[in-house]
């Protein structure tokens, strides 16, 4: 017989699970769907990605803390009141309540921190509880069954709250990579109309587009569960960072192709075809682009991103300093 007490415990519980549940389904709409336009900052771009990945482990976090909250409260009507598992939940949930202040904050460190130190300790041990205190129980056939058939629909949820979790996330980096792209596009663009010749960053591009976009965009999309969707972006990079998979190095790439047009361009309006200073900062770009063709699809090996990057911004300052002088 389950007391009135015991029900409003478990009404609280369900109650404060799906407070959050709103709360992070509303943040995953805006960070799904933002519009991060192609005037926007990278900078800004990249803060937006960072909450939306931010959001992404906390919609995890609540997927685990509704999982296990509403198990513990069919364990309990099962087998009565236990304070040791309605304690430990309410640890769980009021972690769980912690990490939503940092996911609102956008507090990744904080959260990150947090979740390690706290919110997992807090979560193995509860659960482990809960399967100690069933298996101790002295419960009947007909019990066993209904808890085994709970359990079961319990874990095909958290399946289903894991997929659509990710999902979002990846819905929102293709968006940012969208975003990316037609940032670059805009700046090429602008480039070209004062007459340069971006056809080598046209080219660029329009690969990112085909090479990691649309069948980044197709293997979401035909995915079924997490894993699928994780592997998805595991396997298609803009940047650097799918160990096994296409790491297209856009960024470096098109902040190389840009300043080598912009030299050529230089050289040829400002009357400046034999500027020492212009062929140093050339050189600097072929050694920036010399290192990412040997790398290919890979991503860096030590060392080889801090070259380019170096190599980069060096070429930049001498340009930004031939500009200056004008």
């Amino acid at each position: 017989m389950v007391n009135g007490n015991r029900n409003n415990s478990l009404l609280l519980s369900r109650l404060m699970v799906f407070a959050a549940a709103v709360f992070i389904l509303s943040n995953f709409a805006i960070a799904g769907s933002a519009n991060m336009n192609s005037n926007m900052p990278k900078s800004q771009m990249d803060g937006l990605l960072n909450a939306s990945l931010l959001r992404f482990y906390y919609a995890h976090v609540l997927c685990n803390t509704n999982n296990t909250s509403l198990y513990a409260g069919d364990v309990q009507q099962m087998i009565g009141t236990s304070n040791a598992i309605t304690s430990n939940v309410m640890v769980l949930q009021q972690d769980n309540a912690q990490l939503q202040t940092y996911a609102g904050a956008d507090n990744l460190s904080g959260f990150v921190q947090y979740r390690d130190a706290a919110y997992r300790p807090q979560l193995v041990f509860t659960r482990n509880l809960i399967s100690t205190t069933v298996s101790n129980a002295n419960l009947n056939s007909s019990q066993k069954t209904q808890l085994r058939d709970e359990y079961t629909d319990a874990r095909s949820k958290l399946a289903t709250c894991y997929t659509d979790a990710i999902r979002q996330y990846a819905d929102a980096k293709l968006t940012f990579y969208q975003d990316t792209v037609y940032y670059d596009m805009n700046m090429s663009n602008n480039l070209g109309n004062k007459g340069a010749n971006v056809s080598n960053l046209n080219a660029l591009e329009a690969s990112a587009m085909s090479d990691v976009m649309v069948p980044l965009q197709n293997a979401v999309n035909s995915a079924t569960n997490a894993s699928q969707i994780s592997a998805a972006l595991h396997t298609y990079c803009l940047g650097s960072g799918c160990i096994a998979g296409m790491n297209y190095h856009l960024w470096a790439k098109f902040d190389a192709y840009y300043l080598g047009d912009e030299i050529s361009w230089i050289r040829v309006h400002m009357n400046l075809t034999n500027s020492t200073t212009l062929n140093r900062a050339q050189d600097r770009i072929d050694t920036a682009l010399g290192i990412l063709s040997s790398i290919g699809n890979s991503t860096y090996a030590h060392g080889q991103d801090h070259r380019v990057w170096s190599s980069i911004s060096r070429a930049k300052a001498l340009v930004d300093k031939v500009m200056n002088k004008q």
